[in-house]
């Protein structure tokens, strides 16, 4: 199928590649179907792009690059709920935002996960309870590297 984007014009999506977030996510419940769109330049990145509101796409980041130690407990329900048999079939992004409109002071929400069944093409965004993570956890906490002139050659 062909989606058209306001970010990334035209984009060929295959039907096999939506997914289905049945309760639609934080701040936009009507909307139940995504993509994801990559960020070739860094993998790291993906934009999850609705399928049915052009001007809606969120920019999502590998929580586990950022913070290594970051865990994601999955409840039984929510396992079956998302038809998640092995731990192959998951994948678990966070949003990102720009308070500032800088790169450089960008935060990630670690307390509402995006948790993607990649088998069953079902979604699910989740709120961790009982944890010390922020919904503004700073992806760079020491902000712009200092480049000097030794840096650059």
């Amino acid at each position: 199928m062909v989606v058209e984007t306001a970010k990334f014009g035209r984009v060929v999506v295959p039907d096999g590649e939506v997914i289905y977030f049945e309760s639609g996510l934080i701040g936009f419940e009507d909307q139940k179907e995504f993509f994801l769109y990559p960020v070739l330049e860094n993998p790291a990145f993906q934009w999850l792009q609705s399928k049915s509101d052009p001007s809606l796409a969120i920019l999502l980041v590998d929580p586990f690059v950022f913070c290594p130690g970051y865990e994601v407990i999955l409840s039984d329900s929510l396992l079956e709920e998302l038809a998640i048999k092995s731990q192959e079939d998951v994948v678990v992004f966070t949003t990102i935002s720009f308070p500032d409109g800088d790169a450089w002071n960008a935060t990630t929400n670690l307390l509402g996960p995006i948790v993607i069944n990649n088998s069953s093409r079902k979604g699910k965004q989740i709120v961790l309870d009982g944890t010390t993570y922020s919904t503004r956890h700073r992806l760079f906490p020491h902000g712009r590297p200092a480049l000097s002139e030794e840096a650059c050659g």
